[in-house]
Parts: C-alpha cells; sequence; structure tokens
C-alpha cells in the first residue's frame, strides 16, 4: 500500500495503484501524472503542463515519484 494513500493530494485514478493524479495541494489541481514507464520496471512523473517538461526522471516505485512532486506524505 502506497504511503500517499491517505493524501489528499493523491488520487489513484484506477484504483488499482497504476495511475496517480498529483495535486500540490489537497482540492488543488493536479500538476502531474505518475505512471509505470514504458517498461513497467520503473514510474514517471509526468507534469500536466507539458511545457514544463524538461526530462522524465525514473523512480523504483510510485512512492518515489510522487514524492518527486510533493514532498512526503501529509
Amino acid at each position: 500500500m502506497s504511503a500517499y494513500a491517505n493524501d489528499p493530494r493523491v488520487n489513484d485514478v484506477t484504483g488499482r495503484g497504476t495511475l496517480f493524479l498529483v495535486a500540490d495541494k489537497p482540492d488543488g489541481e493536479p500538476v502531474a501524472r505518475v505512471r509505470p514507464f514504458i517498461d513497467g520496471a520503473t514510474w514517471v512523473a509526468w507534469p500536466v503542463d507539458e511545457n514544463l517538461m524538461t526530462e522524465l526522471p525514473e523512480f523504483g516505485t510510485a512512492d518515489e515519484a510522487i514524492r518527486s512532486v510533493i514532498g512526503d506524505p501529509q
């Protein structure tokens, strides 16, 4: 289970932990989508505003990718 399961900034869209919308504040607009990368072995935090995308660092877990966007769980 994700450390962010009860964090109001994180929405598990699928209910299966395969796509998360991440907001920078509770009830805020999403700023990133966190999802598995093409290979399925790593995770990426994909900015909603693709103009902000410079690169897509890969993370070992969804929690690491979410933490890169909003910090520690609330």
